[in-house]
């Protein structure tokens, strides 16, 4: 089973976070971590899920790191002259509320054909 993102997020912060305590900033550490965040989402499949803000904040030395929802806000369709529209869209069930899976899209892809 996939982890959730926000178990996989906050074990990947608490682990830069525990190397990092008390040493100068570097700003390679910094660019590996985004890597590494970037690369555990794609790895488990959250592929809509982005990082919107990465940077340090020097009024309060704190680093923020802002994600995208990963929610689908919309299907469209192109290409498509033979069937309506609105016929395929019945068909593809798009859960609005969660973030995205790679493999879910897929797997109901997959069931349409």
């Amino acid at each position: 089973m996939l982890k959730d993102y926000s178990t996989l997020i906050d074990s990947l912060v608490d682990n830069f976070r525990k190397s990092n305590i008390n040493k100068p900033a570097n700003v390679y550490n910094y660019f590996k971590l985004y890597d590494d965040l970037l690369g555990a989402l794609r790895k488990n499949n959250y592929s809509l899920i982005d990082i919107d803000k990465f940077y340090f904040d020097h009024s309060n030395n704190s680093l923020v790191i802002e994600f995208s929802s990963g929610k689908i806000r919309d299907v469209e369709l192109s290409g498509n002259k033979v069937t309506n529209d609105n016929v395929i869209l019945r068909e593809i069930i798009v859960d609005k509320t969660g973030p995205v899976r790679k493999k879910k899209i897929w797997m109901r892809v997959l069931k349409m054909s």
